[in-house]
C-alpha cells in the first residue's frame, strides 16, 4: 500500500512540473519584445517558430504520458492490499470441501447369534475390544429381532450399511373389514414396505453417534365401538327339537374357544322365546353363526308330536285286530 501511495505522489509531481515548464516557454513574439532590431535579427534562428513548436510538442508528449500514468495508478490503487477472491458466494465459499483425509475406522471380526439392536451393539463393542460405541436406541424399537451375523475384517460403517438393505421386506397389512354374508366378515389388505437399520450424520468416524431407526407399517386408527343389545328369536329352533340350553351352550363354547376375556351377557325370555345378548358387536356375530349352522327340519315340534300320537293310535288299532294269545 505504501508503494502505491509513493507511485501516485511521483506521478502528480511530474504532472505539475511538466505543466509549469510548458507555461514558462515564451513564444517567438513574446521573446522578441523589448529588443532592438539588430538583436532580434541575431536571435531569430533560436527564436524561430519551428524550434518553439518542436519544444512545445515535446512538452505536450511528456504531459500526456504523465496524465496516462496518473490515470492508470489511480484506477488500480483501490485493489492494492485487498485479499484474493475465488468468485464464489460467501455461503458456497464456507462449504468448499475440506482437503483433510477421511477418518480411518478400526476393523473387527463379529459373530452375532441374533437378537435385538441392543444385543448387536454389545456384540460389536466386545469384538472391538470393549471400545464403547455411541448408539441411540428407542425402547419402542428394541423389540425388533435382528438375524444372525458373521463378519470378518469389517468396520462399523460397512456393517450398518449392509444391515438396512437386508432388512427390507414387503408385508400385508389389514386396512379394514367388510362382510360378504351374515356372520362372515372378511379383511381388506394393503402391501407396505418395512425396514430398519443404523444411521449417522456426516462422514462416519470412531466417535460418530449412530441411531437405530425402524420403518413400520401404518395401521388404520381403531374406531371405538360401544356395547350393544341384540335380540334373537329361538322359536323356530325350539320347534325343531332344540332346547335353550343346547343353543346357549354352543354359543358360549365358541366364545371360550376364541379366548374372549369378557364375553357378552345372555338372557332368555321364556314368554316371547327371545334370546337377549349384550356385548361387543363383533362378539355377538358368534350368535348369528351358531343359529345359521343349526340343522334345519321341515317338521315343527307340534307336527312331530302329532306324528307320534298318530303312531300310537295306529299301534293300538293293530293290537286290537291281532288275535288273542292262547
Amino acid at each position: 500500500m505504501k508503494k502505491a501511495i509513493h507511485v501516485i505522489a511521483c506521478a502528480h509531481l511530474n504532472f505539475w512540473k511538466s505543466v509549469r515548464t510548458i507555461d514558462l516557454i515564451p513564444s517567438p513574439r513574446e521573446a522578441g519584445r523589448g529588443l532592438g532590431r539588430g538583436a532580434r535579427n541575431l536571435l531569430s534562428p533560436a527564436l524561430s517558430s519551428t524550434a518553439w513548436k518542436r519544444g512545445r510538442s515535446l512538452k505536450k508528449q511528456k504531459l500526456s504520458c504523465a496524465l496516462i500514468a496518473c490515470s492508470l495508478v489511480l484506477g488500480l490503487s483501490p485493489v492494492f492490499g485487498q485479499p484474493q477472491n475465488s468468485g464464489l458466494p460467501p455461503a458456497l465459499e464456507r462449504q468448499k470441501p475440506s482437503s483433510a483425509p477421511a477418518a480411518v475406522l478400526s476393523t473387527f471380526d463379529l459373530t452375532f447369534p441374533g437378537g435385538s439392536a441392543t444385543d448387536l451393539v454389545k456384540a460389536i463393542e466386545a469384538a472391538r475390544g470393549f471400545k464403547p460405541l455411541n448408539v441411540i436406541i428407542g425402547k419402542e424399537d428394541d423389540d425388533i429381532q435382528l438375524p444372525p451375523l458373521k463378519m470378518t475384517g469389517v468396520n462399523v460403517a460397512q456393517l450398518f450399511q449392509a444391515l438396512e438393505p437386508m432388512s427390507l421386506k414387503t408385508v400385508a397389512v389389514v386396512t379394514g373389514t367388510y362382510s360378504h354374508g351374515p356372520g362372515q366378515p372378511s379383511s381388506q389388505y394393503s402391501l407396505t414396505t418395512t425396514k430398519y437399520g443404523f444411521k449417522t450424520a456426516g462422514e462416519p468416524t470412531e466417535n460418530s453417534i449412530w441411531y437405530f431407526h425402524v420403518e413400520r407399517p401404518t395401521y388404520p386408527p381403531l374406531v371405538p365401538t360401544g356395547k350393544v343389545c341384540r335380540f334373537f328369536s329361538l322359536a323356530p329352533y325350539l320347534d325343531r327339537g332344540f332346547t335353550v340350553d343346547d343353543i346357549t351352550t354352543a354359543i358360549q363354547t365358541g366364545w371360550k374357544m376364541a379366548k374372549e376375556s369378557s364375553p357378552p351377557e345372555l338372557n332368555y325370555h321364556k314368554e316371547t322365546k327371545l334370546l337377549m345378548a349384550f356385548g361387543d358387536p363383533d362378539e355377538l356375530k358368534t350368535i348369528d353363526t351358531v343359529l345359521e349352522t343349526l340343522p334345519s327340519s321341515n317338521a315343527t315340534r307340534t307336527e312331530l308330536d302329532a306324528l307320534r300320537q298318530s303312531i300310537k293310535e295306529l299301534q293300538a288299532k293293530v293290537n286290537a285286530l291281532a288275535p288273542p294269545a292262547h
